[in-house]
């Protein structure tokens, strides 16, 4: 397996880029990694099997714990995925639940139909069919955007290499709203304009940074049009259905006497706004302190190395990549969360794919390939397994 994901140049070059033959292969050797690690220690013990109102919170959702339902899809059982769980259950009985977009759960809600109401494994599989869908997405566009073979294969292979990439593969939101992103931005690019919006607006309704999007899409209308704002007409439109979505969302809200999004994050779950490098400021101070978790040294590394990422894209990426990439950034950063100021940033950080793309391209030779490969890999697979175990990794 190593040997695949070292990826050989001489190989890669007599493969066919159309063929969805390697998104879906390097998916299910990640698929099998993940689910041997769960497997692995749900047999050796290491996985609770028992609810605490504090540390396991199931909030009145059956734990999966027990035989091989247990073994294979109760581990992934965890956090936010319980709670769009909830939401697909039960719909948005709690005022903290409005913080997490709907699109996720109605899609998973409809899958368990198909799946006898299993609403576990109607999640895992939505999770994991858009992360499918994305990578393969993902390898037909950069094609179609001039990269290399050993571009494009790496692409993918730094992506879910990630030490969070676990979070694709899991009952949360980050693989549909890839999917959505990344067919938004190709279809911009392709002069799409509905598809482009359609996806966008959709990719809204999956998590909230679906509106840096209207930048994406308003680029590449004006590129179109040579940045002659007057020539852009009413297709300037197209660029804000992120923005509809929004306000959607915002109606429903306030017709359902719920809090407002922003309140919410406060109110339920600890986090502000601010300045986009007030959280990096505060975990530095936190772990200069010794009142860090060792979590906040992921977070604040990873961060570091998108911002670096972020500076050099400039140069190599056009500028709709380099849009994407400092929008969702800048966004990400913008908000705070009470004593743990970067939680989530590492998770966060999976949207970055121009991030991705740039390594991918920078890329020389198999040493440095190694070189990114096997580090993250092993950080993957001890977040993964730290999230089995109900320790919070973001």
């Amino acid at each position: 397996m190593l040997k695949f994901l070292s990826i050989s140049s001489a190989h890669t070059k007599s493969s066919n880029l159309s063929s969805n033959l390697y998104p879906i292969s390097i998916f299910l050797i990640f698929r099998l990694l993940f689910t041997f690690l769960g497997l692995s220690l749900y047999m050796l013990g290491k996985v609770p099997l028992t609810a605490d109102p504090i540390t396991r919170p199931y909030f009145g959702i059956d734990p999966v714990v027990n035989g091989i339902p247990g073994a294979i899809l109760g581990v992934w059982q965890r956090f936010d995925a319980i709670n769009f769980q909830r939401i697909a259950t039960f719909g948005y009985t709690d005022d903290a639940l409005v913080a997490f977009l709907p699109l996720y759960p109605l899609i998973t809600r409809v899958g368990s139909y198909i799946v006898r109401e299993n609403m576990l494994l109607s999640a895992i599989l939505v999770s994991n069919i858009a992360c499918v869908l994305f990578l393969i997405t993902l390898y037909k566009w950069l094609g179609e955007e001039g990269f290399s073979e050993d571009v494009t294969r790496r692409t993918l292979l730094y992506l879910l290499v990630f030490p969070t990439a676990f979070f694709l593969f899991v009952p949360y939101s980050e693989s549909l709203f890839l999917l959505l992103a990344i067919i938004s931005i190709r279809e911009a690019r392709r002069q799409n304009w509905a598809r482009s919006s359609l996806a966008a607006f959709g990719a809204s309704l999956t998590r909230l940074t679906g509106i840096c999007l209207v930048l994406v899409i308003a680029v590449e209308i004006l590129r179109e049009n040579k940045w002659s704002i007057s020539k852009t007409g009413w297709r300037i439109v197209y660029a804000l259905s992120p923005l509809f979505a929004q306000v959607v969302l915002q109606i429903w809200q306030r017709l359902s006497d719920f809090p407002s999004t922003v309140g919410l994050q406060g109110i339920y779950w600890s986090r502000y706004l601010a300045f986009p490098w007030q959280g990096i400021i505060l975990t530095i101070e936190r772990i200069v302190s010794g009142d860090a978790l060792s979590i906040e040294y992921v977070d604040l590394g990873i961060i570091f190395v998108m911002l670096g990422l972020g500076l050099v894209l400039i140069k190599h990426l056009p500028l709709t990549y380099w849009v994407y990439f400092w929008s969702f950034l800048l966004v990400n950063l913008s908000q705070v969360r009470i004593g743990q100021p970067l939680s989530g940033q590492a998770r966060f950080s999976l949207t970055l794919v121009p991030a991705f793309v740039l390594m991918a391209l920078l890329v020389r030779n198999n040493w440095q390939n190694r070189a990114i490969v096997y580090p993250s890999m092993v950080l993957l697979m001890v977040l993964a397994g730290q999230y089995v175990m109900w320790g919070w990794v973001g």
